[in-house]
C-alpha cells in the first residue's frame, strides 16, 4: 500500500514521503554519519545551560535527542471529549527505572545491548572508546538520580495508576513554575505553549529535574 503512487490528499502524500524515505537506503548510505554529525557537533559546541535550554527547546535540532521529557496531545482522562497535553519523560537506558537500584537479568541486557550500540556509533562518529563509554556511564548515573523518584514499570501497570499520574495545571500555572528546568521554554518551542491545561504525568521527576538541571551537571 505504501509503495504505490497513487495516493490523494495531502496526508497521504505525507505518509507515502515519509516511507519513501526510509526506504530509500541509497541516499542513507551517502549521507553516512553526517546527519548524525551535524547533531553531535551542535551539542558539543554548547557551553551553558542557557545554550542547553535554546538546544532542548528547538525540535529542529533537538530532533531524535533525549531531553528529559517528551510530550503527547491526548484525550483528557478527567473530559474525553477534550485534548490536553501529556508531559511524561523519556524512558531510561535500562528501559525501567527500578533496574537502578534492583538490577535485574533485563536491566543486564538493556545495559549491554545499548552500551555496545552506543560504543559502536560512538566509534563511526571519531570518538575516542574511553570518552565515549565515560559519557555512556554519565548519562547512567543521571538517570540513576532520576529513577529514585520516576515510578517503575510495575507501578505503572497497577490498578489506580490513573491516580498517581493525572495531575493537571493551567498554563498560567506551567508558565509561572518556579522550577529551574524550563519546561514551558520546551513546551514553546515545540508549539505547545498555549494549551489551556498540561497533565504532568510525575511531577516529582519535574521537582528532580529542578534539582538538577544546573550548570555544574
Amino acid at each position: 500500500m505504501f509503495g504505490e503512487a497513487s495516493a490523494d490528499g495531502h496526508d497521504a502524500l505525507l505518509i507515502h514521503e515519509l516511507y519513501d524515505a526510509i526506504m530509500d537506503w541509497d541516499e542513507r548510505d551517502r549521507l553516512g554519519m553526517e546527519p548524525v554529525m551535524s547533531v553531535l557537533d551542535d551539542i558539543e559546541a554548547l557551553s551553558d545551560i542557557d545554550e542547553v535550554t535554546g538546544f532542548i527547546s528547538d525540535p529542529d535540532r533537538c530532533n531524535c535527542v533525549d531531553a528529559f521529557v517528551c510530550f503527547a496531545v491526548e484525550a483528557d482522562i478527567n473530559d474525553p471529549t477534550r485534548y490536553i497535553v501529556t508531559v511524561d519523560t523519556d524512558t531510561p537506558i535500562l528501559e525501567d527505572a527500578e533496574e537502578y537500584y534492583n538490577f535485574t537479568d533485563l536491566g543486564n541486557r538493556a545495559y549491554e545491548g545499548k552500551k555496545e550500540l552506543y560504543l559502536t556509533l560512538a566509534g563511526k562518529l571519531g570518538m575516542d572508546e574511553a570518552v565515549a563509554e565515560e559519557r555512556f556511564n554519565s548519562v547512567l548515573s543521571l538517570e540513576e538520580q532520576i529513577a529514585q523518584v520516576k515510578l517503575t514499570r510495575t507501578q505503572r501497570l497497577k490498578p489506580g495508576v490513573y491516580e498517581l499520574v493525572n495531575n493537571v495545571f493551567t498554563n498560567e500555572e506551567v508558565r509561572g513554575r518556579k522550577g529551574d528546568f524550563p519546561l514551558y521554554d520546551v513546551l514553546r518551542g515545540y508549539g505547545l505553549g498555549t494549551s489551556d491545561r498540561y497533565n504532568i504525568m510525575e511531577p516529582k521527576v519535574l521537582k528532580r529535574l529542578d534539582e538538577l538541571y544546573t550548570e555544574d551537571n
